[in-house]
């Protein structure tokens, strides 16, 4: 049972960091320069497959 809460945490943990990225992909130059990001480095993490921290 132990390893299918493991599974569980996984996959919401893979849907989250999905979503962040989507989210990621979508805010405006002036959001990601508050948050002191590049369109670059966002585009390259929001690229990113799910699996992958």
């Amino acid at each position: 049972m132990r390893w299918l809460r493991g599974l569980f945490r996984l996959l919401r943990a893979w849907a989250e960091r999905s979503a962040q990225r989507r989210l990621l992909d979508q805010l405006s130059e002036a959001e990601l320069k508050d948050m002191g990001i590049t369109r670059y480095d966002a585009a390259w993490e929001a690229r990113k497959p799910f699996w992958r921290n």
